[in-house]
């Protein structure tokens, strides 16, 4: 069960955009051999930023999450299902049997 609810937790945090940032700053050169020579050098930085929106998924996200919570309500059911076959049992074995009176007891 817990299993089943860490997969629905899961799948709710698939729902928020995941964002990367990157960069990079160097210095880059022409000829390998003149790269640390000053006056060859010319400085260079890239940068950029991704992100990944989960409203473009077409209902993915919405499809896995509500699979992730009908795998727990069905767990919930076999759980319920168990307790109440459990408490018929119980019950059967309960009741008194019934027997027929000894045959020369008066009436």
């Amino acid at each position: 069960m817990e299993a089943a609810e860490r997969n629905r937790e899961g799948a709710r945090a698939e729902f928020f955009p995941d964002v990367s940032i990157n960069a990079l700053i160097g210095v880059q050169s022409v000829d390998l051999g003149k790269l640390l020579q000053y006056n060859s050098r010319v400085p260079a930085a890239t940068g950029g930023a991704i992100q990944c929106c989960p409203s473009v998924n077409g209902g993915r996200l919405k499809g896995t999450l509500w699979a992730c919570q009908a795998a727990i309500d069905a767990r919930v059911a076999a759980y319920q299902d168990t307790l109440v076959s459990a408490a018929h049992d119980v019950r059967r074995r309960r009741r008194p049997v019934h027997r027929s009176p000894p045959a020369n007891s008066a009436p």
